[in-house]
């Protein structure tokens, strides 16, 4: 007698759990300043606020590269067209 080989549900299911089990088993390291102001980004705000785009743009730069540096989305988002809206500002 031969074995059947297996139906293509069974496929699919082995493979969800397959995907499930890696998936569900790696920790994501979440940074405790996940979406919060750096030195960087403070200080670009003074420079915005004073004026000073050309030195606003340099911070908002170094702030934007720290956040990905610590893979923290929601900075590294928020910062990344941060830098042409300060340049392009009209004061």
């Amino acid at each position: 007698m031969q074995s059947k080989p297996p139906s293509l549900e069974k496929k699919l299911a082995a493979l969800l759990l397959l995907i499930l089990a890696t998936g569900c088993g790696r920790k994501k390291r979440i940074s405790r300043n996940s979406g919060k102001d750096n030195e960087s980004y403070a200080k670009a705000r003074k420079f915005r606020d004073s004026g000073q785009k050309d030195s606003a743009f340099i911070y908002y730069n170094s702030a934007k590269i720290e956040y990905k540096k610590d893979n923290d989305s929601l900075g590294f988002i928020w910062l990344e067209f941060k830098p042409i809206t300060v340049i392009t500002t009209v004061v």
